[in-house]
């Protein structure tokens, strides 16, 4: 992997609006500028596969949003549930063949969408059609990586990015590959009892806490000597305690 790549592709653009995240469970977040909404991997089955479960609730109808699937797997898609959260689904064919043709979002790899620009970077997991994504939103820019095996992904971007959206198990990748470089990352794609490796600049969020994009980190790891950190979530959207390995 070129590392220096990876640091030049990475940038917080100051000036850029306010856009916040919540995070659903799982991969699954709901990006938000006050007016839209992109959520990224939800609706998904919960609990498929022992991943995180959530509140039946959060499947709601959301006007002026679109649902961003990276893969067809159910821990990041559910196309049963697509009608009652009343979005536009981008992602994959795999994914829009799945939900009638009023709820697709037209075929990729860019869609646009209340301003945003999304490009799917095609990448591979196991044997199914995926995407990881670049979203250019109010001077944004998000990389959102699906289920990827490495960082490589990342370095072949084609724009420079200041959030990074990535999977639990490449956490202690960031931290050895990156040190301590200013840019935000969101890990996602754990499980309740996981221990995930402290990382620079790492989010590891609670299920139903909403942050900023942007913003810098969230549940840091206090306890002295701590090398890992977990964050508790429940069905019922509990916060929790975080708890830390030394």
């Amino acid at each position: 992997m070129n590392v220096l790549a990876l640091v030049l592709l990475i940038s917080i653009e100051p000036s850029a609006s306010p856009l916040s995240a919540r995070f659903i469970g799982n991969s699954a977040f709901e990006l938000s500028d006050g007016r839209a909404a992109i959520l990224l991997d939800f609706p998904y089955e919960s609990g498929a596969f022992g991943y995180m479960a959530f509140p039946k609730e959060e499947v709601h109808r959301r006007e002026n949003s679109l649902c961003l699937f990276t893969h067809r797997h159910a821990d990041h898609f559910d196309a049963s549930a697509v009608a009652s959260v009343g979005c536009s689904v981008a992602g994959p064919d795999e994914v829009q063949s799945a939900v009638p043709a009023t709820h697709r979002a037209g075929p990729g790899p860019v869609w646009r969408f209340s301003g945003a620009t999304i490009r799917c970077l095609s990448t591979r997991h196991a044997d199914v059609e995926h995407c990881s994504y670049v979203i250019n939103w109010h001077d944004h820019q998000i990389f959102v990586s699906g289920d990827i095996e490495d960082l490589e992904p990342l370095t072949e971007a084609p724009e420079r990015v200041g959030t990074v959206l990535l999977p639990s198990w490449l956490a202690s990748e960031v931290q050895q590959s990156l040190g301590a470089s200013a840019f935000q990352v969101i890990i996602h794609h754990h499980t309740d009892e996981e221990t995930v490796p402290v990382c620079p600049n790492c989010i590891l969020p609670i299920q139903g806490t909403t942050f900023e994009i942007g913003g810098g980190t969230l549940n840091p790891c206090e306890a002295p000597g701590c090398q890992g950190q977990t964050a508790p979530r429940g069905g019922d959207g509990s916060q929790g305690v975080d708890r830390c390995e030394t």
